[in-house]
């Protein structure tokens, strides 16, 4: 008899067919929730990093910024080595998210390293690693560049069921990259407004479910302020996997888009006149 080959689907309720890997994934997590919660932080580190081996670059990119949400000091390690072999910009940058926030001094010379990379997101995160755990071992930086003022303005969310949700998340996350980059200086009173510089407003264009992945798209515009002048806009995305909270994914998704939109914002700010 030729040999059966196993389903590829589980089938739910109505008939609705859902991925082994997606539940797989999903009964894992829920399996960590029962666990004490000094087992719990151990063991979630412990699944992120396996799943900083995965195929999927979604399923990378969502574990390495859970990892930069656990801080698990025994994570730096497996961080290193993901970040050594992987081959896409995004996770990149938030593996080296995952260091700036575990702190260690291990990180310092493989984010110097990436500092000539080809992806302008993962140059501008590997910046901060440098900067950050230089000042730690207490090395003398280079004087710091001419800062930027940079205001944040508005952001806009298409029609969403959570649009208020993602909005805030997106508007941290802008103000949080701005704040990193020591080449802006995030101008945030309204007396401060009367100087010369610039204003971002921002826009979420777009959030899209496939299946067991989240891809948003996010748009900055640069204007002058005083004035309001139009300079220019940029647009980036992110795509994350959602198997396990759809609804986190979005604000993961949400966040590194906008992540990467103010990485190439700030660049173009020093050829803006």
């Amino acid at each position: 008899m030729p040999r059966r080959e196993p389903a590829r689907n589980a089938v739910g309720p109505r008939g609705v067919r859902y991925p082994y890997g997606a539940l797989r994934a999903t009964a894992v997590v829920l399996s960590l929730c029962l666990l004490a919660p000094s087992a719990r932080g151990d063991a979630r580190s412990d699944f992120f990093l396996r799943m900083l081996g995965d195929r999927d670059e979604r399923v990378r990119l969502s574990a390495a910024l859970r990892l930069a949400e656990l801080r698990a000091a025994d994570s730096v390690q497996g961080v290193l080595d993901a970040l050594r072999r992987e081959t896409h910009g995004n996770t990149r940058a938030a593996l080296l998210g995952a260091l700036l926030a575990l702190g260690d001094p291990r990180g310092l010379e493989p984010a110097r390293a990436l500092l000539q990379d080809p992806v302008a997101s993962v140059r501008a995160q590997a910046a901060r690693v440098v900067a950050a755990l230089s000042t730690r071992r207490g090395e003398a930086l280079a004087p710091a560049p001419a800062r930027t003022r940079v205001a944040v303005g508005s952001f806009r969310c298409a029609e969403h069921p959570r649009s208020g949700t993602l909005q805030t998340a997106a508007r941290e996350a802008l103000v949080g990259a701005l704040a990193e980059r020591r080449d802006v200086a995030v101008v945030t009173s309204p007396e401060a407004r009367s100087l010369r510089g610039f204003v971002l407003d921002g826009s979420i264009q777009g959030v899209a479910r496939s299946e067991g992945a989240v891809r948003v798209t996010v748009s900055l515009v640069a204007q002058t302020f005083p004035g309001r002048e139009y300079r220019f806009d940029v647009t980036a995305s992110s795509t994350v996997a959602s198997a396990l909270d759809p609804g986190a994914a979005e604000v993961d998704a949400v966040r590194q888009a906008v992540r990467n939109a103010a990485g190439n914002a700030v660049d173009q700010f020093a050829r803006t006149p």
